[in-house]
């Protein structure tokens, strides 16, 4: 378990990437200014926590932390 949370905190730590690409990306493309850039990170972030809040512990009970932890894995890979 205590590589796969390794793995985890290292994929997550990358993760962090695209966040900040987007204000770059939102800037250049849709010629967003700070706050419209803010309110789409915002309503991702909302997004984010609610799963996490709702659907994690959902998935962790019933596949066992293990196996959620590597389906998390998978999640954040098919999404990048």
């Amino acid at each position: 378990l205590s590589g796969l949370l390794v793995v985890f905190f290292i994929i997550q730590l990358i993760g962090q990437i695209p966040a900040t690409l987007w204000v770059l990306f939102g800037e250049e493309r849709f010629a967003w200014d700070g706050v419209m850039v803010g309110v789409s990170l915002a309503v991702f972030g909302l997004t984010h926590a609610l799963f996490q809040g709702l659907a994690a512990g959902f998935i962790a009970k019933h596949l066992g932390e293990r196996k959620a932890i590597a389906v998390g894995i998978l999640a954040d890979g098919c999404g990048l």
